[in-house]
């Protein structure tokens, strides 16, 4: 749990960094990352004392899509249309990317 709580404070000033120094000045589209995260049903879970975030969309063979860093599941939301036509699809936020954070 300790582990939990310092990965997520230190992502979350990770996070604060990345949107002063990149994302602002490339305009980045995270407000409609949000809406699509929504369309798609994220749901959040409690996982040893970190929130995290997850969608399941489509049927078909399991497919788990996970990000790497510095991103979070927002990076596959362009991709779900095409693959939760064949495969059931897991997308999962790492504890502290995003909208993983401590309890």
């Amino acid at each position: 749990m300790i582990l939990c709580k310092i990965s997520c404070l230190f992502t979350l000033n990770f996070e604060v960094f990345w949107l002063i120094t990149i994302c602002i000045p490339l305009n980045c589209g995270i407000a409609v990352g949000l809406r699509q995260q929504e369309r798609y049903g994220a749901k959040v879970v409690s996982l040893q004392g970190c929130l995290t975030s997850f969608i399941v969309l489509g049927q078909g063979p399991p497919l788990i899509l996970i990000h790497g860093f510095p991103f979070d599941s927002l990076l596959w939301l362009q991709n779900l249309g095409v693959l939760s036509s064949k495969f059931k699809v897991y997308v999962i936020d790492l504890w502290g990317f995003w909208q993983g954070r401590v309890m």
